[in-house]
């Protein structure tokens, strides 16, 4: 990137491509469970977190799609993705699709809403916690706000230490993206396919959110009831059991 980032990508597969954004917290590797098969799966960490360094520009919703943008030029990516967005990445995925529309074949958002953050006070007190730790020993209580109660096991264990030891730049990620703006009159002039999915059990998002969307667009909304913000990770069977049908379709319509 211009301003200094790198952006570390995974990519995997061949076929139609599918550009994987991942939560808040997480990096690409929340996708592990749920990629399909047949499709060129592309799974960037976004900067300042995972493996990606943050570089000089703010990291806003339209800053982390102009890298995205600027991550497919170097892939030699000219034809329109299959665009899969979870909280965070789904912010940058409508921020992509209102740059450049033609780069979007499909959206899949999931945990999110089209609106600006009713709450960006709450956030802006996470990334106060977040900067006053340094990033350390808050995995129980971001794990908290991500998961369900009721999800246990080697997942959550593997993802609560990543939350326990975040980058140094995520107290300014958190503060650039929850001062994101919306999106309803973005969504109500695109003609391409969405598909919703939301979590029953969700702290920080209302499957409401994304009922909206759905009703506004015609598009699909499925809530799958065990899981909270984050259900490519909590219910990865459910959500596989969701986007893959989609992709298909939309892939060979």
């Amino acid at each position: 990137m211009q301003d200094g980032a790198g952006i570390a990508c995974r990519r995997a597969g061949r076929g139609a491509p599918v550009l994987m954004l991942h939560s808040l917290f997480f990096d690409g590797t929340m996708f592990d469970a749920v990629m399909p098969q047949g499709y060129d799966i592309i799974r960037p960490d976004h900067r300042g977190q995972g493996q990606s360094s943050l570089g000089d520009a703010r990291p806003t919703a339209e800053r982390l799609a102009a890298d995205m943008d600027t991550l497919l030029d170097a892939l030699k990516i000219r034809c329109p993705v299959h665009v899969v967005g979870s909280s965070m990445g789904a912010y940058v995925a409508l921020e992509m699709l209102a740059a450049n529309p033609g780069r979007v074949a499909s959206l899949t958002l999931s945990c999110c809403t089209c609106r600006a953050e009713p709450e960006p006070g709450r956030f802006a007190k996470l990334a106060d916690r977040i900067a006053a730790a340094q990033g350390r020993g808050l995995g129980a209580e971001i794990a908290a706000l991500m998961f369900a109660e009721g999800f246990r096991g080697s997942a959550r264990s593997r993802w609560q230490a990543h939350f326990d030891a975040l980058p140094p730049a995520t107290p300014q990620v958190v503060r650039a993206i929850f001062a994101h703006r919306g999106w309803v009159e973005l969504i109500r002039g695109w003609g391409g396919p969405i598909l919703a999915i939301s979590g029953a059990r969700d702290r920080a998002k209302s499957p409401a959110d994304l009922a909206w969307i759905a009703d506004e667009r015609l598009g699909r909304h499925i809530v799958i009831p065990e899981a909270g913000h984050s259900p490519a990770v909590e219910t990865t069977a459910a959500f596989a059991a969701t986007l893959h049908p989609f992709l298909a379709e939309k892939a060979n319509a």
